[in-house]
């Protein structure tokens, strides 16, 4: 019975990931608002206005029909920061959301996120830039060297 069962999960993980390479290699062929379209499509919950809403918020709506293996770096960073606010959750996380993305989109993203803030949603954002940081952040903890530190 054990066999089986190890078997099983064995299948699954295999199935899972074989699953997850054709996503992504899909993406990478589609336009910004059918990715954003498919991965809305997990929840069942967000419509197309939305999504064309929130490709505005990022600027990013003038790209619609441009394709994602197109993309420049920091019109990839603002589609993974459209996909997170598309799908509004309590908890945001973000590494270096605004590498590579113009200052203009930039200072409307940071006005985006405090207004999140005000709405009680939790945002982890890592940054090398101390603008982005000292905007942002309510608490600063740093990492050196493996250890982690509260900044005062």
């Amino acid at each position: 019975m054990k066999i089986f069962v190890k078997r099983n999960k064995f299948l699954l993980i295999s199935l899972l990931i074989i699953f997850l390479w054709v996503l992504i290699s899909l993406i990478q062929y589609k336009f910004d608002f059918e990715n954003l379209k498919l991965l809305a499509a997990i929840q069942h919950k967000i419509s197309d206005e939305d999504i064309v809403k929130t490709l505005k918020l990022v600027n990013l709506d003038d790209e619609m029909n441009k394709k994602y293996s197109n993309y420049s770096l920091g019109m990839k960073q603002k589609l993974g920061i459209a996909q997170v606010l598309m799908e509004n959750p309590k908890v945001i996380i973000l590494d270096e959301p605004f590498n590579g993305v113009e200052n203009e989109t930039v200072k409307k993203l940071r006005k985006v996120l405090l207004d999140e803030k005000e709405k009680a949603k939790i945002i982890i954002l890592a940054s090398h830039i101390k603008d982005d940081i000292e905007e942002l952040a309510d608490v600063v903890y740093e990492v050196d060297a493996g250890n982690v530190t509260e900044r005062k």
